[in-house]
């Protein structure tokens, strides 16, 4: 155990350290599944645990709602989970193109942008989308060696009010809280406004069951 200070206004703060500085790990989404996200935190200079620069921007986001459930309700809430939106390059598959939508959707899922932007280019503060509530289908996927980690599903994120998702679980509360300037009428969105795997339900859950 270490004993530190901290100075505050004049006043000397004591606190009494852990003996471990691990971050713990165990509030982290880890199950598949369509979830009513919130974003946290972007990072638009990510580095990998070599301390490399990365090519991407990485968002962090807080569950709120969403179809993991058991008996008594959803089981996920307050987990995070972050995702990598990389960088378009030539010689990706499809040139870059599912990068660059995967990049879209999220532009467009934060309102960031709107569909009459699309195919121009735009400067765009990410940080804006800080606080900003989306709707996404995660997935699991197969990591180095035998790990495993959640990512997101195909291009599936979609803005919260988005029509596509309407029948999916969202928190109630958390609705009432956001800021009217970040919502929108379900008839702004044009009909098809499907992520990278053509609609809203790509998760095989029975929405009517919920």
């Amino acid at each position: 155990m270490v004993l530190f200070a901290v100075f505050k206004k004049g006043k000397v703060m004591k606190f009494r350290t852990s003996e471990s500085a691990d971050t713990g790990g165990g509030n982290w989404l880890d199950k598949p599944g369509t979830y009513h996200l919130v974003v946290t935190s972007v990072d638009e200079e990510p580095k990998s645990k070599k301390g490399e620069m990365l090519d991407a921007f990485r968002v962090t986001m807080q569950a709120l709602e969403g179809t993991v459930r058991d008996k008594d309700g959803f089981t996920e809430r307050g987990k995070t989970v972050d995702i990598m939106f990389w960088s378009p390059k030539l010689t990706d598959k499809n040139e870059g193109e599912f990068s660059r939508k995967k990049q879209t959707r999220y532009l467009l899922s934060t309102g960031l942008i709107t569909e009459s932007q699309l195919g121009s280019d735009v400067e765009i503060d990410l940080e804006q989308s800080r606080g900003r509530h989306v709707i996404a289908t995660l997935e699991e996927r197969d990591g180095d060696g035998d790990k495993k980690f959640i990512d997101l599903h195909f291009a599936d994120i979609f803005h919260i009010d988005d029509p596509a998702v309407a029948k999916f679980p969202k928190c109630q509360r958390s609705l009432g809280m956001i800021p009217k300037a970040h919502r929108r009428a379900p008839n702004s969105f044009k009909p098809s406004s499907g992520g990278g795997n053509g609609g809203g339900n790509s998760s095989g859950v029975d929405l009517d069951s919920l």
